[in-house]
């Protein structure tokens, strides 16, 4: 009679799944001769970021007991992202892959890998020195592109590493390395002016070390209907979306979808806008972490601001990054109500852009507090 088969141990973390695949050999190498089988491996080439997506991946199909499930081996999944980024994007992933590209591809070739998990692969919103965002979280893989102090087909040149921990006390960094991902490294780190990240050792053009560009967080969880049950009654909604990576909008959610082969979990459209500009687009459920309605105060509280010159604390992080320093004058109330725009109406202001003198609206629901300047704004 057959043992029954142990259920995976989700209580531990991706992080030591992949310390487990490393220490079996399991990981694959960005040099690894069936990558040169299948042509991967180019002169001047780079598979590192390609091959630190991979073996994120494989961790965490290991976490969830899935990995003897997958309809691809190592090379032909890192063969099949290639060919996604080729496709989608014209881009040859064999010299080198920016993380907004790899992501976006390796949730597109995942979403045909197994049955019952969802990938979730994005760039967080993060800033130099943010430890929770440096190390990912026990669902996440964090990959760091650290610069070489190399050029490549005349750009600076950087390196992909998978992090497996960051001890901030002592300043030190576990990672994987993709030359050799079967072996995990310890290496301190500095901390430079505006928070910077340099890691030591690295061959970097500052002494030996090597900078922290930028950042991708990888993870896999089990597909779960339960996520468009909650999530689909904010159809048609503005809403407060807050994400997995930590990143929280305000947002206009167009729809909520059902599970598809690219979003096995189902999806969100919805998008984001400043004075008319703006973007957005679908993303995965398993990227949410919650959504809250928005909320407004009410017009009759704007109402004394009129005719004056005003600041605005926004609640927003996008309009506060856009427009947290300029000085606005408050023109009159908006009564008019877009669902998708500002559903509560909003404050009609002029404002000095960069070109010329604007008019627009700032949704009610955006604003966390207005305050009245003595100054006239300037070139008003």
């Amino acid at each position: 009679m057959l043992a029954p088969r142990p259920e995976p141990d989700v209580s531990s973390s991706i992080q030591d799944a992949y310390r487990r695949l490393a220490g079996r050999g399991s990981l694959l190498p960005q040099q690894h001769a069936s990558l040169a089988c299948r042509g991967l491996l180019v002169p001047d080439g780079g598979l590192c970021c390609s091959t630190c997506a991979t073996n994120g991946l494989l961790a965490g199909y290991d976490r969830l007991g899935k990995l003897g499930n997958l309809r691809l081996t190592s090379d032909e999944l890192l063969h099949q992202i290639v060919w996604d980024v080729k496709q989608t994007y014209n881009k040859d992933a064999r010299v080198g892959l920016d993380f907004g590209c790899a992501s976006e591809s390796v949730k597109r070739v995942a979403s045909q890998l197994v049955d019952g998990a969802c990938v979730n692969a994005c760039v967080p919103y993060w800033r130099q020195g943010d430890g929770k965002a440096l190390q990912g979280d026990r669902n996440h893989l964090a990959v760091w592109a650290v610069d070489t102090g190399k050029r490549r087909n005349g750009q600076d040149g950087s390196h992909a590493i998978v992090v497996l921990g960051v001890n901030a006390a002592r300043r030190l960094v576990e990672y994987s390395d993709p030359n050799y991902p079967n072996t995990v490294k310890v290496s301190g780190y500095q901390v430079g002016g505006g928070g910077r990240i340099y890691l030591n050792d690295f061959n970097g053009p500052n002494g030996g070390t090597g900078e922290l560009l930028d950042l991708m967080h990888l993870g896999a969880r089990k597909s779960d209907p339960r996520y468009v049950e909650r999530f689909g009654r904010f159809s048609g909604s503005r809403a407060w979306v807050t994400y997995r990576s930590g990143d929280r909008r305000l947002a206009s959610i167009s729809r909520v979808k059902g599970p598809s082969a690219e979003y096995p979990a189902g999806s969100l459209s919805a998008y984001s806008y400043c004075f008319g500009s703006g973007g957005g687009g679908a993303c995965g459920l398993e990227e949410i972490a919650a959504i809250e309605p928005a909320t407004a105060k009410p017009a009759s509280t704007f109402e004394k601001y009129v005719n004056k010159d005003v600041r605005v604390s926004f609640s927003d992080p996008s309009w506060k990054r856009q427009y947290g320093e300029t000085p606005f004058k408050v023109l009159g109330i908006d009564r008019t109500r877009h669902p998708d725009h500002h559903p509560f109406g909003g404050l009609r202001v002029s404002f000095k852009s960069s070109y010329s003198s604007r008019e627009g609206v700032i949704p009610f629901e955006a604003i966390d507090r207005v305050q009245a300047v003595a100054t006239a704004p300037s070139g008003r």
